[in-house]
């Protein structure tokens, strides 16, 4: 059991690429759902401080063309 255990994180990822469709450019919805799920998949053990895994996005121009 404790070797089924530690294989886990491995059978994940592999599963995962395996079962990804391959996009060049994700809508931040997507992007967000899928980070969510592998998040859960993972049991919080993302790598979510990593630059290179996600990066910060930036709403501050977004919100100010919504003020009045």
């Amino acid at each position: 059991e404790k070797a089924s255990t530690q294989m886990l994180p491995a059978l994940i990822d592999w599963l995962a690429v395996q079962v990804t469709t391959v996009k060049s450019h994700y809508t931040l919805s997507e992007a967000i759902q899928i980070i969510a799920e592998l998040e859960q998949l993972r049991h919080g053990q993302l790598p979510l401080d990593d630059k290179t895994f996600v990066s910060a996005v930036d709403f501050s121009a977004t919100i100010a063309k919504l003020k009045p």
